[in-house]
């Protein structure tokens, strides 16, 4: 990858794991944005939101006034079958899409005051994603995925490598960082993309079904992974899954169905169960987790 600017060319503009950037790329550099002095401990809030889509003549309610927050450091994962609104919420979290009511705060910003450039590099500069698909850039190395937000953001090389290098050793890729995609494992591909997530140091991290496409010991070792950044480096990470490895792994669980928030529970560490909820209602709950 170039040392210089990026270039405003069709591959870095369409592709799946990034939002689409205006076609001047004259902000790649995020201006600096302020975190609001009361916003010690909450990080992001979710006030009576909700989600209408309209297809033809019928309204799809995707989300009906959810209420939540997030703290600092959250580990914490949206459950729910098919259509329970998890990936909904996860998109409007991550700046991909807009409310129809309601609002989120993330850092003391409320995200639907934003224009659409300004929402762009308030992405650029708070939110990680990792994808089900891994979405990496098939004519890119595993080094430069995994720098890729850095460039964006205009990280000078030197200190783009500074930080990628030991997170690439840190996921067990020092000797496949020069590989392309289509010669990596899902598993490896995978942790290409949670360092390219964490490497710019995000506010929030969010995973839409992580494990999905990885096989049970891969899927185990990802989760252990993110656990341990999230311990090592405070990174608040939302996970939208139905997995129970996932749901096993994570400190938080929010429960939803229908667009509305079910149960919102944290995990005893001692018992692995939400507090105050027994074995035997988890189960009627949410089967997988039996």
């Amino acid at each position: 990858m170039s040392n210089g600017r990026l270039a405003c060319s069709p591959i870095f503009l369409s592709i799946g794991a990034w939002p689409v950037l205006p076609s001047s790329c004259s902000f790649l550099t995020p201006e600096p944005i302020e975190a609001d002095d009361d916003m010690t401990d909450k990080l992001i809030e979710v006030n009576n939101l909700s989600k209408v889509y309209t297809q033809g003549k019928v309204q799809v309610h995707a989300l009906r006034g959810v209420e939540l927050s997030f703290a600092r450091g959250d580990f914490a994962a949206l459950a729910g079958p098919s259509g329970s609104g998890k990936s909904t919420l996860l998109n409007l979290i991550g700046c991909l899409d807009r409310p129809s009511s309601g609002s989120i705060s993330i850092d003391g910003r409320v995200l639907g005051a934003m224009g659409k450039s300004e929402s762009a590099r308030f992405r650029l500069a708070k939110v990680g994603f990792i994808f089900q698909a891994y979405n990496l850039i098939p004519v890119l190395s595993a080094y430069e995925n995994a720098e890729f937000t850095l460039y964006l953001q205009g990280v000078p090389a030197a200190q783009r490598r500074a930080r990628v290098i030991p997170l690439m050793e840190r996921v067990g890729l020092a000797e496949l960082m020069h590989r392309k995609p289509h010669e990596m494992s899902g598993g490896q591909q995978q942790r290409v993309a949670v360092v390219r997530a964490i490497a710019s140091m995000p506010a929030v991290v969010l995973a839409d079904e992580p494990t999905a496409n990885l096989d049970s010991e891969s899927a185990q070792g990802l989760l252990d992974l993110l656990a341990e950044l999230n311990v090592e480096h405070g990174i608040s990470l939302i996970l939208a899954s139905h997995d129970p490895l996932v749901l096993r792994g994570v400190r938080r669980v929010i429960r939803l169905r229908d667009g509305q928030v079910l149960k919102d529970g944290h995990l005893d560490s001692d018992h692995w169960e939400y507090a105050g909820e027994s074995a035997t209602e988890r189960a009627k709950a949410e089967p997988g987790l039996s």
